[in-house]
C-alpha cells in the first residue's frame, strides 16, 4: 500500500462526521507507543538505577517513516478544517532537540519522559494516539486502523475508533472505510466533546504531590498559625486545596508525615485572568504563593507532567 492510498484511508477516517462546537478542545497526533516498539523506533536507556528502559525515537521516526508522518499531518489537516486547535507533534519535537542532552548534564535528571516533555510544552487537551499496520493476506492487502483519544492531563481513554477495510472486487478501499467511518465517527466525536465540556464544567483533573526537602526540619503533622488560629501542616493544605478546586473535589490517595499525594484533583480549565492553565501554573498561583502568605512556608514546584505538579516544601519563616 503505496503513501497516496494512505493519505486517502486517514482523510476519510478523519473527515466523517464532525459537528459544531462553539468550543473545541485542542488536538496533538502522536504515533503510538506500541506502534514505536513493534516498528523499532525504540533506544534503550541507561537509569540512574542501573535499570534500562525503554524510550521512543520519535525522530528516527520522522527521519524514516513517511506513511506516519504524512498520516499525522492528514489527521491535523482534517481537525484543523473542522475547528479543533491543532498542537503540533513534530515541531514541538524540534524545538526540544536539544534537551535531552541539556538534562543528561544536569545534576538534577527530569523524571518526565520526552513525551511528557513534548505534552507540557504544548499544552494540548486531547491526545490522537495513532496505530496502523498493513496485512497481506492471499485476497490482498489491508489495513488495520486505530485512533485513540486520550486526555493529556490524566492519561484517560476518551474514545476510539478502531477500522479496517479490505479491498473487493470492483471495491475501493476507501469506499469500504468512509461507510465505516459514517458509522463510528459521530459516536468517537460526541464522546471527544462530552468530555471536553465536563472539563470545561467541573475542570481538569490530576494529581497533587506534597514531600519534603532533604533539609526541611518539620513534617505534615507541624501545627502553624493559620488564618488567625492554629492548625496541623496537612489540614491547612487540604483546606487550600478546597478553596482552590472546583467545587472542593480532590481524594485523598495517601497522607503520612513525610508525604501527601491527592488525585482526581479538579482545576478550573481557565486562570483568573481566563488563560488556560495547566497544573503547574495553577500549582504555583494557588499554593505555593497561598503558603508563603499564611503560614509562611517555602516550597519549590516539580512538574512530572501536564496533570500530575509534586510540591516540595523546603522551610518556615
Amino acid at each position: 500500500m503505496n503513501a497516496k492510498s494512505i493519505l486517502a484511508l486517514v482523510v476519510c477516517v478523519i473527515m466523517g462526521g464532525f459537528s459544531a462546537f462553539a468550543q473545541k478542545p485542542s488536538i496533538m497526533t502522536i504515533p503510538a507507543d506500541i506502534y514505536m516498539n513493534k516498528n523499532g523506533f525504540i533506544n534503550e536507556v541507561k537509569q540512574i538505577d542501573g535499570n534500562m528502559r525503554k524510550v521512543p525515537n520519535y525522530t528516527n521516526l520522522f527521519l524514516n517513516d513517511r506513511y506516519m508522518r504524512i498520516i499525522m499531518t492528514s489527521i491535523n489537516s482534517a481537525f484543523q478544517d473542522n475547528g479543533y486547535p491543532i498542537k503540533d507533534f513534530e515541531a514541538t519535537l524540534k524545538r526540544l532537540e536539544n534537551r535531552e542532552i541539556e538534562m543528561s548534564l544536569s545534576d538534577r535528571p527530569s523524571q518526565v519522559s520526552m513525551r511528557d516533555m513534548i505534552l507540557t510544552t504544548a499544552k494540548a487537551d486531547i491526545i490522537l494516539d495513532i496505530d496502523y499496520f498493513v496485512e497481506r493476506t492471499l485476497a490482498g492487502e489491508s489495513i488495520v486502523f486505530t485512533i485513540n483519544a486520550i486526555d493529556a492531563y490524566t492519561s484517560e481513554p476518551v474514545a476510539s475508533v478502531p477500522l479496517s477495510g479490505v479491498p473487493g472486487a470492483g471495491v475501493q478501499m476507501s469506499v469500504l472505510l468512509k461507510e465505516a467511518v459514517v458509522q463510528s465517527m459521530p459516536e468517537f466525536e460526541g464522546k471527544l466533546m462530552n468530555h471536553f465540556v465536563d472539563i470545561r464544567d467541573n475542570g481538569r483533573k490530576g494529581v497533587v504531590e506534597f514531600t519534603l526537602s532533604e533539609n526541611c526540619e518539620f513534617d505534615f503533622e507541624e501545627w502553624f498559625d493559620y488564618n488567625g488560629d492554629e492548625e496541623e501542616l496537612s489540614f491547612i493544605l487540604r483546606d487550600i486545596l478546597k478553596r482552590n478546586t472546583v467545587n472542593s473535589q480532590f481524594r485523598v490517595q495517601l497522607s503520612t508525615r513525610t508525604q501527601m499525594i491527592f488525585e482526581d484533583v479538579r482545576i478550573p480549565l481557565m486562570d483568573d485572568e481566563n488563560f488556560p492553565q495547566d497544573f503547574e501554573t495553577w500549582a504555583n498561583n494557588k499554593i505555593l504563593r497561598a503558603v508563603r502568605r499564611d503560614p509562611g512556608i517555602t516550597m519549590k514546584r516539580e512538574s512530572l507532567g501536564l496533570g500530575h505538579v509534586r510540591l516540595i516544601v523546603e522551610s518556615a519563616r
